[in-house]
């Protein structure tokens, strides 16, 4: 599968872009045949030290979510939102921008669920020093691409009076 290499190795965007839609296109001519093979590829893809690799990731599960009907991401959340989780929550700013796109693109397809399976769990890794400035920069990243719909989830999260327990 040469969009695989090209996907995960190029340095150049524009080419991993047609990589992606490459992928997109075997998504939408093969669908649930091909996903349970190429989805564990793109979450192993997302341990891989190489920057350029896991923004390669983003892209391809971006471009997998937009190419294929609502029932076959949902057949899938399990899987994709802690994928996109880490990756809105990666070291590298240009992996947690591509990850942004694919928290977009994730959302339109499966609405609140999206917020509502993300962004608890990035609020609460703001308290982790360690992934503090990855996180809010995360979030930063999804309210530019998507502010209209993160706003009114993340307001009353944020002023909400905080438990003895948490």
């Amino acid at each position: 599968l040469e969009f695989r290499r090209v996907l995960f190795r190029s340095a150049n965007y524009d080419k991993r872009q047609v990589a992606a839609r490459t992928l997109g296109d075997l998504v939408r001519k093969l669908g649930e045949r091909v996903l349970p093979e190429i989805i564990p590829i793109l979450e192993k893809g997302l341990e891989s030290d190489d920057c350029d690799k896991r923004q390669g990731v983003c892209v391809g599960l971006s471009e997998i979510i937009t190419s294929t009907s609502r029932e076959m991401v949902l057949t899938f959340v399990d899987s994709l939102v802690p994928t996109v989780q880490r990756a809105l929550c990666d070291k590298d700013p240009q992996v947690r921008k591509a990850a942004a796109k694919t928290f977009d693109s994730l959302h339109s397809t499966v609405g609140a669920r999206a917020l509502d399976d993300i962004l608890p769990t990035m609020l609460e890794q703001l308290q982790d020093s360690s992934l503090h400035e990855y996180t809010l920069d995360g979030l930063r990243q999804i309210m530019a691409i998507k502010s209209r719909a993160v706003l009114p989830y993340l307001i009353p999260q944020l002023t909400a009076p905080r438990s003895e327990e948490r």
